[in-house]
């Protein structure tokens, strides 16, 4: 009888339900409930990206993009500044800087990323039930991450797997040992292009 009256009554339920917990706040169309926290708060995502609020989709396609090159905004500024002190300098022998650079961006769509990128990453896909999807407020982003970070002590993989990050960004199937070990050697490639990074435009600006 309870089984027959859901599926009779299920779309007004899951309407009262979601204006419960949204009220007459606009911004939600669209979205899912696709987590819930260690103290108790709902996070709500679109399943298809292009129905997120066009302010919030913008962030996401940004973020995105220097992900698709193992990137967070510092190491795409120096970056993008390094190569155009390398090219404009006019000086053959940065030739081989640009190539370097060149080389390392083609290398770095191949591996998986930092555990700080995914959590970045999800924390943009993910709006929290008392923020504004209409808004990107890099205070609650940071907050989300954290959070991120205290839910997922059980296991990265397995908190990355069931937020559904895994598959959408085609991360391996693998054990959470094998797991680990593939975000620590991301981690160290990434800190070495940084501190490369840092030491070239230290020099270029003796």
């Amino acid at each position: 009888m309870i089984r027959l009256f859901y599926w009779l009554f299920r779309k007004p339920l899951l309407a009262l339900y979601f204006k419960e917990q949204h009220g007459n706040k606009t911004g939600f169309e669209k979205s899912v409930r696709c987590h819930l926290d260690m103290n108790g708060l709902s996070y709500y995502t679109w399943p298809n990206k292009m129905d997120s609020p066009i302010s919030r989709l913008q962030v996401i396609m940004a973020k995105e993009t220097r992900f698709k090159f193992g990137l967070d905004s510092d190491g795409e500024d120096k970056l993008l500044e390094a190569m155009e002190i390398a090219i404009n300098s006019g000086i053959k022998s940065q030739i081989a800087e640009i190539g370097f650079l060149l080389g390392e961006l083609k290398r770095r769509k191949d591996i998986v990323r930092t555990p700080d990128m995914l959590f970045d990453l999800l924390a943009t896909y993910y709006v929290r039930q008392d923020e504004n999807p209409l808004i990107f407020d890099e205070s609650i982003h940071k907050e989300k991450i954290e959070q991120f970070k205290l839910d997922s002590a059980g296991g990265l993989k397995a908190f990355f797997y069931t937020s559904g990050l895994m598959k959408s960004l085609n991360l391996p199937d693998c054990t959470e040992n094998d797991f680990l070990e593939l975000l620590l050697s991301s981690t160290v490639k990434q800190e070495a292009l940084i501190q490369h990074l840092e030491s070239y435009l230290s020099e270029q600006k003796l």
